[in-house]
């Protein structure tokens, strides 16, 4: 028992490890793409999507703000409904009945 334990604890970190480094390695090319902008170059649009509890708060901004603002909600509803997938598949196994002897 103890050694599946251990493996799911190095697992979780090992998935931790990950995502940090993908936060730094967008954090990384988002500044990287924003010193590089070419002045006198078109535009440039964003879209957010910030939830806080249920609520999502939408932002755009840009010529194609609007349709960015679109793209973060159909993306933050496909998350949702995989972790509620994802979640409901979890299966909690029936707790064995101590045998009286």
């Amino acid at each position: 028992m103890s050694g599946s334990r251990e493996s799911h604890t190095a697992l979780g970190s090992r998935l931790i490890l990950i995502g940090l480094s993908l936060i730094f390695i967008g954090f990384v090319i988002t500044t990287i793409g924003t010193v590089n902008q070419i002045p006198g170059s078109p535009s440039t649009s964003t879209g957010i999507v910030i939830f806080i509890g249920p609520i999502p708060i939408v932002i755009g901004s840009g010529p194609q703000g609007s349709i960015l603002m679109v793209a973060g909600l159909i993306i933050a509803a496909l998350m949702i409904l995989l972790t509620i997938i994802s979640l409901r598949s979890r299966r909690i196994p029936p707790r064995a009945e101590p045998v009286s002897g």
